[in-house]
């Protein structure tokens, strides 16, 4: 079982690691400079970030595992209703942005990470990643693998938010006030994250 976690462990820093190298904007200026637009990096980064996230949960699903706990009714119920926000949050974060920006579907005019601040981003700055987290730590069910698993991707979401921000930081000074206004992942507590 050990072996199990430190596999989902070192995979998953390998995984982060790759991400955020790519995420990274001397990683994008080498790529523009080769002759790629922002849209087609940004739908390269989409995909490989999609088959790679699937081959990592393949490999994640081919280690050995053991039960944790399983939790019945009726405290299932209300970690089932957890999921169910975390999905509609997650929904709520996709509504203000353009979704085909985004996946690189379509150009974004300025060329430069937009800065959002309008529907759940009034709330709280990272709403995608605070989604995932109520999705993935309100499983009803849990073995040693998923909450290894999931305990490695939130602290990669916590990581790589601050390298977002530094990122946005650069792009849009205002950004700043705006992470001093509103929390990073908890919605109204204290605003200092």
């Amino acid at each position: 079982m050990l072996t199990s976690v430190i596999s989902i462990w070192v995979s998953g820093i390998i995984f982060a690691v790759i991400h955020s190298l790519l995420a990274q904007n001397r990683c994008k200026k080498l790529l523009y400079r080769a002759g790629l637009s922002t849209q087609k990096y940004r739908l390269s980064y989409v995909i490989f970030a999609i088959f790679t996230t699937l081959l990592w949960l393949a490999f994640v699903h081919s280690l050995p595992d053991t039960n944790l706990y399983h939790i019945d009714a009726p405290i299932a119920w209300l970690l089932r209703v957890i999921q169910l926000l975390g999905l509609a949050l997650f929904l709520a974060s996709l509504m203000p942005i353009d979704v085909r920006v985004f996946l690189g579907l379509r150009n974004n005019s300025g060329n430069i990470d937009p800065f959002i601040e309008k529907g759940i981003y009034c709330y709280v700055r990272h709403p995608m990643y605070l989604a995932m987290m109520l999705v993935m730590f309100a499983m009803p069910e849990q073995s040693v693998n998923s909450i290894s698993l999931y305990t490695v991707v939130a602290i990669y979401f916590i990581i790589g938010a601050k390298l977002e921000e530094q990122r946005l930081i650069l792009a849009h000074p205002e950004y700043k006030e705006y992470c001093h206004r509103v929390a990073a992942f908890v919605p109204f507590s204290k605003r200092t994250e």
